[in-house]
């Protein structure tokens, strides 16, 4: 009876212990890259989560991703008529959801885009969305539990959309380029909406601040 005891309580503290020490379930990571084909990339897709993301431009006519993946947490990458289309797919049981996150460096999605493509949509939560040097014709970020930070990044159309983070860094062209829509709860703006310009930079940020310059 006593020795039925300690095996009952031992298992009940090895649970506790997996709860508090936050143990991931999520398989074990291996790291992993994709390349389009030369030329021909238009627009660029990417929807993922819990992921910081880094978006920036690459040397050549072609683009490259480098990511980490396991089992249940994985990419889905399709190069197709001229769209990039980056997913990452959760295949998990609820008790894969128990504990932390994987580590940080399994948590980072890399992605070097040509100049000049049309449309960039970009979707991820919980960490950072960094775009640098990347022009586009529409460009539309968004971030849910994160900042989102732009360097040096801009468009005929640019959407930035932030929940619990902040929006910063510096956009191309100048103040007087752009006609600004811009909406802030909870947070403070260096930016105010105005209807003159030619493009279009919108602003919505919820419980974050907004800080963007110009880069001229």
């Amino acid at each position: 009876m006593l020795k039925k005891l300690f095996y009952a309580v031992a298992a009940l503290a090895a649970c506790a212990a997996a709860l508090l020490c936050g143990c991931y379930n999520g398989g074990q990571f291996t790291a992993g890259s994709y390349t389009t084909k030369e030329g021909g990339v238009e627009s660029v897709v990417i929807d993922v989560s819990d992921r910081a993301v880094e978006l920036s431009v690459a040397e050549t006519e072609v683009a490259t991703v480098e990511y980490w993946q396991s089992e249940s947490e994985y990419y889905d990458i399709t190069f197709s008529e001229g769209t990039l289309t980056i997913r990452l797919v959760l295949d998990k049981t609820w008790t894969d959801y128990i504990g932390t996150k994987p580590a940080e460096e399994y948590r980072q999605l890399k992605v070097a885009i040509p100049q000049g493509v049309a449309q960039v949509t970009v979707k991820t939560t919980n960490e950072q969305l960094k775009i640098s040097g990347v022009e586009a014709e529409a460009l539309a970020a968004e971030n849910n539990g994160g900042n989102i930070v732009v360097e040096g990044s801009g468009a005929d159309a640019v959407s930035l959309t932030a929940k619990n983070g902040n929006i910063s860094g510096t956009v191309c062209g100048t103040y007087e380029d752009y006609a600004i829509t811009c909406n802030i709860k909870k947070g403070e703006s260096n930016l105010a909406s105005k209807p003159e310009g030619q493009k279009k930079l919108s602003l919505d940020c919820n419980n974050g601040d907004i800080s963007l310059s110009f880069a001229g």
